[in-house]
């Protein structure tokens, strides 16, 4: 729903139901049971599918990063209610009526990054949610409102649990973004301290970032790390992170370049 009520086309789109996965499985001739036991069952059709999913509700999250266990419900609004932010807990009926019980389409109109209910509720249940908020942010261009933003600066440590591979999406889909400036927020909340040297303090952030092409801003990024003793090197930092070897020996050759002072970044494809 957030694409389409800013004008954009979606890239898919979400269905959800009170039907129970059984039920859904009895509609539909051709069906792949996906996740039932979390209430998703994907519905073939022509050369297409779609995932539908059962409303439901969700227990405690003990690995803070996925419940426990769920429990359907046929309450739309308490499915919504257990998303991560406002934009994200739209929905619209076939007849197109929008439900949106915690000022989604507002927070759009007011280009606002907020969390659904208690900010630290909501990170402590997925630790992932707070890298998630400054992702979308840097993506759709919007801020993050004054709440959810104390609460990922007082939550961050919770970061420190997450994979690798995690914080390294979350982190690249910052610099391909249009603003890549966020990386320097996910730094300077703490959201990177595990890969972090302790006791220095994050550069400020750099604007220049999003005139760069986009190949150039991880070395950048990292240059800027090593330069104010944040990271020992590049090439250990992306390593810490998982990243694939091609961007680990393009960003670390690149970032030497960038430490001496060039600027010639045709040297750096």
């Amino acid at each position: 729903m957030r694409d389409t009520l800013m004008g954009r086309r979606p890239a898919d789109w979400d269905v959800a139901c009170s039907a129970p996965p059984d039920a859904v499985e009895a509609i539909f001739p051709r069906t792949v049971p996906t996740g039932k036991r979390h209430g998703t069952v994907t519905v073939l059709y022509g050369g297409g599918s779609c995932e539908v999913t059962t409303y439901r509700l969700e227990g405690a999250y003990s690995d803070r990063r996925r419940p426990d266990g769920v429990r359907f419900t046929s309450s739309l609004e308490a499915d919504l209610a257990r998303r991560d932010f406002t934009v994200n807990a739209m929905a619209m009926d076939a007849a197109g009526n929008l439900t949106d019980p915690f000022g989604g389409r507002e927070d759009i109109e007011r280009r606002l990054i907020r969390c659904v209910g208690s900010p630290e509720e909501r990170f402590s249940e997925d630790a992932l949610r707070m890298l998630r908020a400054l992702r979308f942010a840097a993506k759709l261009g919007f801020e993050i409102d004054g709440p959810t933003l104390a609460a990922i600066s007082d939550c961050a440590p919770l970061a420190s649990a997450l994979s690798a591979e995690r914080v390294a999406a979350e982190l690249a889909g910052i610099l391909a973004s249009p603003r890549p400036d966020f990386a320097w927020a996910l730094a300077g909340l703490g959201l990177l301290d595990k890969y972090l040297l302790p006791g220095r303090a994050v550069p400020a952030p750099q604007s220049a970032l999003a005139r760069l092409p986009i190949y150039a801003r991880t070395a950048h990024f990292c240059a800027a790390l090593e330069s104010g003793g944040n990271i020992t090197s590049t090439k250990s930092f992306l390593r810490a992170l998982r990243f694939d070897a091609r961007t680990v020996k393009t960003a670390s050759a690149a970032a030497k370049i960038l430490r001496s002072g060039s600027r010639d970044y045709k040297r750096l494809l």
